[in-house]
């Protein structure tokens, strides 16, 4: 009775495309909108209005959060087939099989989803636009060569967690693993990691770390800090000075860094082109549903972008437009 229902509908959602009415899409996010999602959902909008005259239609995209959660973002994907959406932009919460059966199932009805940020590869996604895993590692390997000039250092590694503070070990590869998530695979950052002798914290607010550890912090010599998540400034205290501090590096970008990086605070922030996710998801689903056109790239990986204090500029002319 399911597939009959889905079978029909999916006839009137190809009847519909002819018929010159508003289309709707759906931005199914991680999580309630914050700058990330917001310049996602910002680049499919873009890509949608570029294409409007292209097709003579109109298109809409509506924001969905699953609130952290994979399986109501299963339930989601379903309403959102049921309830007239013709495809879907979907930056997983999670990878749940309860997402990819669902994504399969509504493939074979001709609902159409392009998986960003994380890759679902056997869910029958049709494409996937995500950070280049392999130029994020090279790039901020040389980047801490470059900025180490030949100086033996030691790291202070941080994660974003909001549970207690968490001291972890180098070789627990498998919490490392769930803190990186997608960005890179623990045998990458452990390449990068490794010579630095990194003491591996996770933590809710960097300044609440650095306040309780200070007398730590003040015997250390040559030492550099990496941040795993621009989340950890979220409170937006300063980064106390200190001599000793070789540089300091943030992967990956919210727009409020911007201060953090014109006053050197963060001497380099590498994060993802995340406004490119949308933009190059959206015009694929497109074109997928209504010309049927497979896209050339199937699997496009974006380089990530770098900012410093040099360059600080284009950092906040790229968020002005990302979350306009």
């Amino acid at each position: 009775m399911k597939a009959l229902r889905f079978s029909a509908l999916a006839f009137l959602f190809s009847a519909s495309l002819f018929a010159g009415e508003k289309m709707k899409f759906a931005f199914l996010a991680p999580d309630p909108i914050n700058p990330v999602n917001a310049a996602i959902y910002n680049g499919i909008k873009d890509a949608f209005k570029e294409l409007e005259n292209r097709y003579g239609k109109e298109f809409e995209v509506e924001y969905i959060s699953a609130n952290s959660d994979a399986e109501n973002q299963a339930r989601q994907l379903g309403g959102a087939y049921i309830d007239g959406f013709m495809g879907a932009v979907i930056y997983p919460a999670g990878d749940v099989p309860e997402l990819r059966a669902k994504i399969a199932e509504a493939a074979e009805n001709g609902f159409m989803c392009a998986a960003i940020g994380q890759d679902l590869p056997n869910s029958k996604r049709f494409c996937y636009v995500g950070g280049d895993p392999e130029k994020f590692v090279e790039i901020l390997k040389s980047r801490i060569e470059r900025l180490a000039g030949g100086k033996k250092l030691c790291a202070s590694v941080y994660f974003k967690s909001s549970a207690p503070e968490e001291e972890i070990g180098f070789s627990d590869s498998k919490r490392i693993s769930e803190l990186l998530g997608s960005l890179m695979p623990y045998e990458s950052f452990k390449k990068i990691a490794e010579p630095l002798s990194p003491k591996i914290v996770a933590v809710d607010y960097y300044s609440v770390y650095a306040a309780a550890n200070s007398v730590e912090i003040l015997r250390r010599d040559d030492f550099c800090e990496i941040f795993f998540s621009p989340y950890l400034f979220s409170d937006m205290a300063p980064v106390k000075p200190d001599g000793d501090r070789v540089f300091a590096i943030c992967v990956g970008a919210v727009p409020q860094l911007e201060k953090y990086i014109a006053s050197g605070q963060i001497t380099a922030c590498i994060y993802s082109d995340y406004y490119g996710w949308g933009y190059f998801a959206a015009r694929a689903l497109l074109e997928k549903t209504i010309d049927n056109s497979d896209p050339s790239v199937p699997v496009r990986l974006i380089p990530p972008l770098i900012a410093t204090p040099a360059t600080v500029d284009s950092f906040i002319a790229d968020w002005r437009k990302w979350i306009k």
